[in-house]
């Protein structure tokens, strides 16, 4: 896994919210989950970025948002909501932790 060194970088930081990306990859190793966990929660996370997903904070909540095509590569938002479902909900549990602590 040493070689995957590309999962801490943003795949997208023409986005306005690189800061946060440049910040939640990295954490994802350093956060004391195990590390075939780490790994997998990153995986999803950067391929969800890498298609054009945006955190975005409101007063209430911090969560993941889908950009629709042309600007990002999601078809629509129920594209988005299934593979959401599929890829990122067997970690929401972390995954949401570290939204939580994004600086």
């Amino acid at each position: 896994m040493s070689d995957l060194h590309f999962l801490v970088e943003d795949p997208r930081p023409e986005l306005t919210d690189n800061h946060l990306w440049n910040a939640l990859l990295p954490s994802i190793f350093l956060s004391g989950f195990p590390t075939r966990r780490a790994y997998d929660i990153a995986c999803a996370l950067w391929t969800a970025r890498d298609l054009g997903t945006m955190i975005k904070r409101t007063h209430q909540a911090t969560t993941l948002e889908p950009l629709i095509k042309p600007i990002g590569c999601w078809d629509s938002e129920e594209q988005f909501r299934e593979i959401k479902s599929a890829c990122l909900k067997p970690y929401w549990k972390e995954i949401k932790y570290l939204l939580d602590k994004l600086p």
